[in-house]
């Protein structure tokens, strides 16, 4: 029951202010630093988000100036037009790693 109540009492990264340093467990104590920084505690209140979520909230961030996304869209397809270039000249062994997506 001790450990229970350790475990009960100690680190919550989910709590109402978003930030708890408190580290009881002397299983996890060694490892958790004893105070944590608000960057820290971001981390791990997103550690269990739903993904999707995450990666549409990250993708309204991103957003470019149309010059610099001209750019990207540029240097992406150079790097496309690359890597099929060099698909043509395929070893048999790199032939049969791609085959079989190795």
């Amino acid at each position: 029951m001790a450990g229970l109540q350790a475990y009960n009492h100690g680190f919550n990264p989910f709590s109402a202010t978003g930030i708890d340093t408190t580290v009881t467990s002397p299983i996890l104590s060694p490892e958790l630093p004893a105070r944590t920084t608000p960057a820290r505690a971001r981390i791990t209140a997103a550690w269990l988000r739903d993904e999707t979520e995450a990666v549409n909230d990250l993708l309204d961030q991103a957003v470019l100036p149309p010059e610099e996304r001209e750019q990207v869209v540029d240097r992406a397809a150079a790097l496309v037009t690359r890597v099929r270039a060099r698909a043509k000249d395929q070893s048999v062994v790199e032939s049969f790693m791609r085959q079989y997506d190795l």
